[in-house]
């Protein structure tokens, strides 16, 4: 056989083995690719693969040499039924492939997603085993540690109500000793104030304030009560019947008081003198110890003495402070005089009784029994000497200098006086009056003051109540 017929024999025997070949054994298998490189799952869980890649020459016959022109008919027909199988093989196993890549994935995934979920449960049952074995045993020693724990706060809380009870038995305590040192405080500070005013020419004692109008309020009181007496004393009396202590009052109101007991108009007028010169002699001038204690009389002797001294000093010095101490001190020693000695009711009483006895001669034995004109004199002889005993104590307790004259101190001693209208009031006169008017009978002293309440002004005078006079 020549070399032609060789080569058309090996033609036919390559299409008969291709022809009764499978085609899937012409093409390499998923298992044939497996030995090579893997592929790694991407993010997504999934595992990516992909597809070999195969060209015509990997099929192409070992025995495709170049044909005659007798043989291309042939040669391009096996070759494009070659391709065509080969196509068809490829398809079919790109389709396996594919499925075979899908169920890898979704086994893949099962698997990933089944061995996830047991090393979950795997850790949820190691937690719930360590906190049952953590709790479990020491249940009965935490209950042992609370009650410790609550036994010592209720403890504590004990002592806390314990400490607070003592904090507020203390607060109280305190309380008291603060009051106690706060009184010691204000009697030390009192006690301070009085020795400053020692040295200031003080006393112990503080004087009060007395308005002008009380003082002129309390000596019209008096002279009102004296009117109203005297009307009961309307009786002539003889001279043999009439006490030396009467006789003597009625020759300091007026020398010719024989005459005007025996005139009817000019009686009532003397009378009312002889009371006011009662009441300067017991009260004002502390003849009887009505207040202030025994040692008040030589008090106020000491007092006109130091208030004569003032006058002298404010006549001869500018220095006014001395007057005002002097005038400080003697409100402040008659203030705690009247302090440690009160009214002394039982010297009052025998005072009344005893001046009660010596008016009964003026008294009418016509028309009143002797007894029943012995207490009314007495009641209202009581009313004035207690009227009179509140202003001596207002007076003396002022700083203010009150002083009782019975003559005009502007005019010079003698047995005539004339009538000064700017300290004198007349009640009675027989001719109009005028400068050359003589004062025939005083009815009532004159009340003057010298400075003011506050002790100030001492170079000032003034006169609170004129004197009643009776003129000619």
């Amino acid at each position: 056989m020549d070399q032609r017929g060789k080569k058309r024999e090996s033609e036919h025997d390559l299409r008969v083995k291709v022809e009764s070949s499978n085609p899937i054994d012409l093409a390499s298998s998923p298992s044939t690719h497996s030995a090579g490189p893997q592929e790694q799952p991407s993010s997504n869980g999934f595992v990516d693969v992909k597809p070999e890649e195969h060209t015509f020459d990997e099929v192409e016959p070992r025995s495709a040499q170049p044909c005659s022109d007798n043989d291309i008919g042939i040669d391009n027909w096996t070759a494009e039924e070659l391709f065509k199988r080969h196509e068809t093989s490829q398809q079919a196993f790109m389709e396996d492939y594919r499925n075979a890549a899908s169920q890898e994935r979704s086994q893949l995934a099962q698997t990933l997603h089944r061995e996830v979920q047991t090393g979950i449960d795997h850790i949820v049952g190691y937690i719930s085993g360590f906190v049952a074995r953590s709790t479990q045993p020491s249940t009965s020693v935490d209950i042992e540690t609370l009650k410790t724990k609550f036994e010592k706060e209720r403890e504590h809380a004990k002592d806390l109500q314990n400490n607070y009870n003592m904090a507020i038995d203390t607060i109280k305590r305190h309380r008291r000793e603060i009051q106690k040192a706060n009184t010691k405080l204000q009697d030390t500070l009192q006690e301070r104030d009085q020795l400053r005013q020692l040295v200031d020419g003080g006393s112990l004692a503080n004087s009060s304030k007395a308005t002008d109008d009380t003082i002129k309020g309390k000596w019209t009181e008096i002279d009102y009560n004296i009117r109203c007496m005297v009307h009961v004393l309307n009786n002539a009396p003889s001279a043999e019947s009439l006490d030396d202590e009467v006789t003597q009052r009625l020759r300091f109101i007026s020398g010719e008081y024989h005459s005007m007991l025996q005139d009817p108009d000019l009686r009532e007028f003397l009378m009312r003198g002889y009371v006011w010169a009662f009441i300067q002699d017991n009260v004002f001038d502390s003849g009887e110890c009505t207040w202030g204690g025994p040692d008040l009389k030589s008090y106020k002797s000491t007092r006109d003495s130091l208030i004569g001294r003032m006058g002298a000093v404010e006549k001869h010095s500018n220095d006014k402070s001395s007057i005002a101490y002097i005038a400080k001190w003697l409100a402040q020693g008659a203030a705690m005089m009247n302090q440690l000695w009160e009214k002394d009711s039982t010297a009052i009483k025998r005072m009344v009784h005893d001046e009660a006895k010596r008016l009964r001669p003026f008294a009418s034995n016509h028309r009143f029994r002797l007894d029943r004109v012995d207490k009314k004199i007495s009641d209202q002889l009581s009313d004035i000497i207690g009227s009179a005993i509140e202003l001596d104590q207002m007076m003396m307790r002022s700083k203010a200098v009150f002083m009782i004259h019975w003559r005009d101190r502007s005019q010079e001693m003698g047995p005539l006086e004339r009538w000064n209208p700017e300290v004198m009031e007349a009640e009675a006169y027989e001719q109009d009056l005028s400068e050359k008017s003589r004062v025939k009978l005083r009815l009532s002293p004159t009340l003057y003051k010298v400075g003011t309440a506050d002790g100030q002004n001492y170079d000032s005078r003034m006169v609170l109540a004129k004197s009643a006079v009776v003129c000619d």
